[in-house]
Order: C-alpha cells, then sequence, then structure tokens
C-alpha cells in the first residue's frame, strides 16, 4: 500500500511536469482533443495546485529572477509555500497592465522570455539557467549582443616588431637580448550584453560580460578571464586590452568606449617612445603599462557595478498592453444608499481618427462600444466587474455639437481603498483602450456636514444629445458631463454637487455656498511666483456666492460658472459650505481646473 501512494505521488509530479512543459513552454495541447489554454491562465493554474519540488524548480528560480535585492528578502521571509504561493500571485495581478483583458500581457511576456531561456540558457544545475538566462528573464533581448568563440588572437600592439621589442624589455625587466613575446593569445567562448535604458531625458546602460564554463555561461567582472592567462602574467593585461577594444567597436558602450580611449593614449605614447628612443616626463606610465593597464580594468570594473547597481532599480520591463483606442475619463464620487459610496464614471472617446478614419466616414453608419469597470481591494480581490455595450449612430452624431462618444456608468461600492480598471472596447474593430489606477473610496457615513466631488457640466438643448450622453435636468436646466480635459475660458460650464448632513451636521435655518476659482500656485514657474510678490493687483479669481434656506437634509446644487476673466494656466476651484449663524460649522471641496485658452 505504501509503495502505491509514493507510486501515486511520483506520477502526480510527472503529470504536473509534463503539463508545464506542454502548455506552459511549447503551448499545446497534452491530449488529442484537449482545448489550448492560453500561458498565463496555465501558469496561474499551476502556481495554485503544485507541489513544493515542482513550485521550486519550474515557478520559484524564474520568478525570483525578476525581484532585486530588497523584494528577494521580502519574498524570502514568507514562512510558506502558501504564502510564497500568494505572494507571486499578488505580484502578477498588480502588474497586469489591464485587469480587463483575456489575458495578462505583462505576465505572458514574461512566459516567453521563459521559452527562450530554457531553450537556449539551460543548466543541469539549478536553477536550471545560467547567469546569461537570469539577465534575460529580468531584462528582455538586450540592446546589443556580441558573441565569441573559442579561437586565437592576434594582438594589434604587438605586430609592430619595434614596439614589440621595446614591450618585451619592460615585462621582462630589461633583460640583455629580444625576449620572445606572444604576438597572438587564446579566448574563451564569451559574450558581452549591453542594455540602454531611458531614464527620464537621459540614456543610461547595462554592460554584462559572460564567459564559456563548459557546461553553460558565468557572469564575469571584466573580459580579463576570458584570456587564457600566459605564462607571463604582466602580457595578460595587453591581451585584455586588445580584446576590449575590439569589443568598443560591435558593442555600441559609451561606457567601455571612454575607457578604450584611455588604452589609445597610453598606446600612442607606447609607440612614441618605442620608434623615438626619447621619453618625455609625461610618458611616465609607458615603463609600466602593464599596472596602467591594469589601473584601467579596475576603473572600468567599478563603473560597470556601478551602472548594474543602478539598472537594479528596474525589476522588469514588460511589453505594454497596445493602447489602440484613445480615450479620457471622469469619476465623481457621491453618497449612496446603504453606507456605500457611488462611483459615477463618464467615459470620452473621440470618433475622428479614432474610432473611425476619414476615409471611413462615409460608409460606417454605427459604432457599437463596450464599457468595462473593474473594482479590486487592496489585495487585488475582485469586489466589482461592471460593463456594458451601446450602439451610437454616426449620422446623428454628426448634427450635434459634440467631438465625443459619452459612456456612464454608476456603480456602489463601500467604502475602501483599492485599484480601479476602465477600458472602452470598438466591437468592430477589437480595439481596446483601458486605464489602471488607485483609488481611495470616500466614506459618507457620518453626521456631519460634507460634500460630494465636483462634477463639471455643460448645457444642452437639443433632445438628440439623450443619444450620445446622460442628460441631468435640474434647477430647469438640461446638462451633460463635460466631456473635454481641459477648458475654454469662452465656454460657460455648470458645477454639480452635492451636499449632505446639512441638517443633522448642525445647519438650522441658513447656509452659504461659495464657489471661488483661485491660482494653483503650485504648478506656477519661479518667474510667475516671484513676479506675484510685486503685483499690487490680486490673481486672476471668481467668487460666487449663494445663500440657501434650509429645506432637507440633503440638497443638490448646480451653480453656473464664467470663466471668460481667467488667463491661460492652472487654477483651483473650491466651493465651501458655511453655517451664516455658526461660520464653525463649514465644508468644503476641490478640484483642479485648467483654463487653455
Amino acid at each position: 500500500m505504501r509503495f502505491h501512494k509514493k507510486f501515486r505521488k511520483i506520477f502526480q509530479d510527472i503529470s504536473l511536469i509534463l503539463i508545464v512543459i506542454n502548455t506552459i513552454y511549447c503551448c499545446v495541447p497534452v491530449k488529442a482533443g484537449m482545448t489550448v489554454q492560453k500561458k498565463d491562465s496555465v501558469y496561474l493554474w499551476l502556481l495554485k495546485e503544485c507541489n513544493k519540488d515542482v513550485f521550486i524548480k519550474t515557478i520559484e528560480y524564474p520568478f525570483l529572477a525578476l525581484l532585486n535585492k530588497g523584494l528577494k528578502e521580502e519574498y524570502r521571509d514568507l514562512d510558506n509555500l502558501e504564502q510564497k504561493k500568494a505572494y507571486i500571485e499578488y505580484f502578477w495581478k498588480k502588474h497586469d497592465p489591464n485587469p480587463l483583458s483575456d489575458e495578462n500581457e505583462y505576465l505572458q511576456n514574461f512566459l516567453n522570455r521563459c521559452d527562450y531561456v530554457r531553450e537556449h540558457f539551460s543548466c543541469e544545475e539549478p536553477p536550471y539557467f545560467d547567469d546569461r538566462g537570469t539577465y534575460y528573464l529580468k531584462y528582455g533581448e538586450p540592446t546589443v549582443r556580441i558573441t565569441q568563440h573559442p579561437q586565437r588572437k592576434y594582438a594589434d600592439i604587438f605586430k609592430d616588431e619595434t614596439v614589440r621589442n621595446f614591450l618585451g624589455s619592460i615585462i621582462y625587466n630589461w633583460k640583455i637580448g629580444k625576449p620572445f613575446v606572444p604576438v597572438s593569445y587564446s579566448v574563451r567562448g564569451n559574450e558581452t550584453w549591453v542594455y540602454q535604458f531611458m531614464k527620464g531625458d537621459k540614456q543610461s546602460e547595462l554592460v554584462l560580460h559572460f564567459v564559456d564554463e563548459g557546461s553553460c555561461f558565468r557572469e564575469v567582472e571584466s573580459l580579463d578571464e576570458a584570456v587564457i592567462h600566459p605564462r607571463k602574467i604582466r602580457l595578460r593585461y595587453f591581451y585584455w586590452a586588445d580584446l576590449l577594444k575590439e569589443r568598443a567597436a560591435e558593442a555600441q558602450s559609451r561606457t567601455i568606449f571612454n575607457i578604450c580611449e584611455e588604452i589609445w593614449s597610453l598606446e600612442n605614447n607606447i609607440d612614441i617612445a618605442a620608434h623615438d628612443g626619447d621619453v618625455i616626463s609625461s610618458f611616465h606610465d609607458v615603463y609600466h603599462p602593464h599596472q596602467k593597464l591594469l589601473n584601467i580594468d579596475n576603473e572600468l570594473r567599478l563603473e560597470l557595478e556601478k551602472k548594474k547597481l543602478e539598472s537594479a532599480r528596474i525589476v522588469f520591463t514588460p511589453v505594454k498592453a497596445l493602447q489602440e483606442l484613445l480615450f479620457h475619463y471622469d469619476i465623481v464620487q457621491f453618497k449612496g444608499s446603504q453606507k456605500t459610496t457611488t462611483l459615477a464614471v463618464n467615459y470620452f472617446t473621440p470618433v475622428s481618427d479614432n474610432l473611425i478614419s476619414e476615409d471611413e466616414q462615409s460608409h460606417i453608419n454605427t459604432v457599437r462600444l463596450r464599457y468595462g469597470c473593474l473594482f479590486e481591494n487592496r489585495k487585488l480581490q475582485e469586489v466589482l466587474k461592471s460593463g456594458y455595450e451601446k450602439d451610437y449612430s454616426l449620422n446623428k452624431f454628426s448634427r450635434i455639437d459634440l467631438l465625443y462618444l459619452v459612456g456612464n456608468m454608476t456603480v456602489s461600492l463601500l467604502p475602501k481603498e483599492g485599484r480601479i480598471t476602465l477600458q472602452v472596447k470598438d466591437e468592430a474593430t477589437q480595439k481596446k483602450g483601458f486605464i489602471k489606477r488607485n483609488m481611495l473610496l470616500r466614506d459618507f457615513n457620518t453626521q456631519e456636514l460634507c460634500l460630494s466631488d465636483i462634477q463639471f457640466c455643460q448645457q444642452v438643448k437639443d433632445s438628440l444629445y439623450r443619444e450620445f450622453a446622460p442628460v441631468r435636468h435640474l434647477r430647469g436646466v438640461s446638462v451633460i458631463p463635460y466631456p473635454y480635459e481641459t477648458i475654454n475660458r469662452e465656454q460657460q460650464l455648470f458645477c454639480y454637487f452635492e451636499i449632505y448632513n446639512i441638517k443633522t451636521g448642525g445647519i438650522r435655518s441658513r447656509y452659504e455656498v461659495s464657489l471661488e476659482v483661485t491660482t494653483d500656485r503650485d504648478k506656477q514657474g519661479n518667474v510667475k511666483k516671484a513676479a506675484r510678490l510685486f503685483r499690487k493687483s490680486p490673481d486672476n479669481s471668481i467668487s460666487i456666492q449663494h445663500t440657501r434656506e434650509v429645506e432637507q437634509n440633503d440638497s443638490q446644487e448646480l451653480i453656473g460658472i464664467d470663466f471668460s476673466n481667467l488667463k491661460k494656466g492652472y487654477y483651483i476651484l473650491i466651493i465651501r459650505i458655511t453655517d451664516k449663524d455658526n461660520p464653525g460649522i463649514s465644508a468644503e471641496v476641490w478640484r483642479n481646473v485648467q483654463i487653455v485658452k
């Protein structure tokens, strides 16, 4: 019986490994007629189901290649297998570019790298891939990759007999006669990889060297380790310099090229000394060339190590999920029912040169868009997922003054911190656009006076707008969500917001609603800030006050704003509610505003 249990466990382990090989790496069915699943789905299934041995070899070793030192320490502090599995699952969810898409493009790209590493950089010993595989998993294909097979090479500096004899005398401590200096030298198989990264506006690079150890390649600090050392140890630095000069021409590395300039300068001085026989004091290094080359090698080692530490902050650079459809959005938070927070989500999708091109405008009459919304908690567990489709008639759309198709979704959630993902998809072309951001849902469950977020709206009079945007009727005005990211100062807009707990917050008879638009000084340049100190007139601003009688505990407000007196720039819109009898009872909310013209 024990034998059968042990045999069954071994069989299960082998089956899991076969599934990995066939589905994750080769992406082919295990059995005839079995449906092929996406690599990322199979990977996540395996992550949950596999035992410790399969986990370590198939999941953990490649995953650890992605982590920097701090994250590795965090991972290794985990107590058990289940915690490690949960950590890895969270990692992939966190870095999923678009959680609403059918696949995790980030994980999919990593698994493609695993395929390449398994095929080209595999080893028999843990972690079952060599040092090249570690960097390939972390950074992907290098910008430049130079491969050199084992061979004999000829050092340029020793080809000139006069120079060779001169250096031979120095290398062999000025012994009588003409010491023999080998012109050729041997190298092991080796590779140089160069990664070039953009850090802001500047380009940084990572240069790596690998040497063939027979069964796999090992990372080395210097190409000196690729040279099969000659009997006379001082000669090795000349062979290293010859190999590095050759590499400088191919690697397109500014770091290597700068170091080689020092080598070329030294060789030029050696050539002058060898042929002229008289060396001035500035050519002191000529009489200790091996020591000078050793210093240059050490300088390069330090520089490459510095570059490596800088690049280590880049944990993983995934292929970005393709943004095929442009749109922007507006999320406004209101008080919901049963202690929830309601999110009013508006999607604004440009039509021209986005959904349709100029050539398609004449023969495409209808567009169907699918809107999606996903909210996840801090552990990235799904809390709410919603979506709907809507058809738009482009013939009718051309008759209204609107550049965007507007989608609207209202969802209610308990207040918490999490991550929201929004997506717009054209059902005809399958093009998608998406955004993903962290979000804190406001908690309106209080008895104190408070306000909702501010929503910009524009007035509409044609009933046709109903087919393309949600229309709200308030105080005799019909408005739709303002569809532009910036504000034209000639455009008159409305601010919609809601006031909660007027009575329970302590206001008995009257309250003042004040609206102020003032300069956003944090986004002003230093020149404008300095000029403001010497300006007698106040900043451009708008100030509006209304007094309201208390009627209900909650109230809906719609206030028109004329921006025509404001100059181009950044502003803050502040709305404040104050008890007329007790100014200590007040609440406010604000929103950024950008005036463009």
